[in-house]
């Protein structure tokens, strides 16, 4: 936990299912309903549960200019890619 955010602690247990239990704190600060998803990321020693919509605006665009700048250059690649299939 190394960052200089604001941060608490909320005790859990995982159960024999290995389920953990999120405190009601934590529910309502990340307006969290039954039935939402979330991610949990591992940081070396430590798990982090991040709401699935927090981390899909974490990774937005991670991916951006791998497969080409634009439209013209996307085709070109999977045509290429295309061509080496069996």
């Amino acid at each position: 936990m190394g960052n200089t955010d604001k941060q608490t602690a909320y005790p859990a247990r995982l159960t024999q299912k290995s389920q953990v239990g999120v405190p009601a704190a934590v529910r309502e600060q990340l307006a969290l309903k039954p039935g939402d998803r979330g991610v949990w990321i591992l940081r070396d020693d430590e798990a982090v549960l991040v709401s699935a919509r927090r981390y899909a605006e974490m990774t937005a665009g991670i991916l951006s200019g791998t497969y080409g700048r634009n439209v013209e250059e996307i085709r070109g690649y999977l045509d290429r890619e295309r061509k080496g299939w069996p």
